[in-house]
């Protein structure tokens, strides 16, 4: 995969110039941050099949990162953090009534989309005292949480129940973006936020079809493709 040979390209550029450095012994702007934001969906995440359980709403982003300056410039970091995001209920029964069901009889439940992950890779860092710019581009495990989700219907008259089931799976990912560092007093400052997150998930898909007391089950493989903008702010601690 291209972007995987970019990342350890990027990890083996930033170790060779340890070496540099350390002779060079200048103080980095190291930092630690706790961020906060909207998680705004993408691509297949933003509009899954709706028989898969998807149209999901912009959601809410956390993470918690820090790095560490080789010198001035490069840094090598960890992120740690998270998105959710609630499907939209309401369009995805306006759907379903439109493609499967004509009578306008459908109601859904669901719970939440869960996406957490831990990232490392290097930073590029531009700035002084006042105002700090981080480039990163950072790789490693993305765990996705598909929800469950009941879809209430009626065909000709008789009650049916679809169940999607819950599924986690693991995958390697990306987090890349660009942050501006604030100083506002002493060490101390405001973090603004621009990232993506990408990866590909692959799901187990077990799906219940209930009517009366007639029960069939299906299950097959859910490939997923999650890219996800992230635009948010924090606190941050510069040393």
């Amino acid at each position: 995969m291209i972007l995987k040979r970019i990342f350890i390209l990027a990890i083996v550029s930033s170790l060779c110039l340890t070496v540099q450095a350390q002779e060079e012994k200048e103080k980095g702007p190291h930092f630690i941050s706790i961020n906060l934001g909207a998680n705004i969906p993408l691509s297949d995440y933003q509009t899954l099949d709706t028989l898969d359980a998807s149209n999901v709403n912009a959601g809410l982003a956390f993470s918690l990162e820090g790095g560490a300056y080789l010198n001035k410039i490069f840094g090598l970091g960890l992120s740690v953090g998270g998105f959710t995001n609630k499907i939209d209920q309401s369009q995805l029964s306006k759907q379903l009534n439109k493609e499967v069901h004509d009578d306008g009889s459908v109601s859904i439940s669901a719970d939440d989309w869960l996406n957490l992950y831990a990232m490392v890779g290097p930073y590029l860092s531009f700035g002084g005292k006042l105002i700090v710019v981080d480039l990163k581009f950072l790789g490693g495990i993305i765990n996705s949480s598909k929800p469950s989700v009941t879809i209430n219907a009626s065909e000709s008259g008789e009650p049916t129940i679809q169940k999607n089931y819950s599924e986690s799976a693991y995958a390697f990912g990306f987090n890349y973006g660009i942050h501006l560092r604030i100083n506002l007093i002493g060490g101390l400052g405001l973090r603004v936020n621009a990232e993506g997150i990408m990866s590909e998930q692959e799901f187990k898909n077990r799906v219940d079809y209930i009517r009366g007391t007639t029960v069939e089950s299906t299950e097959n493989k859910l490939i997923t493709e999650f890219k996800t903008l992230n635009l948010g702010a924090g606190l941050v601690y510069t040393f």
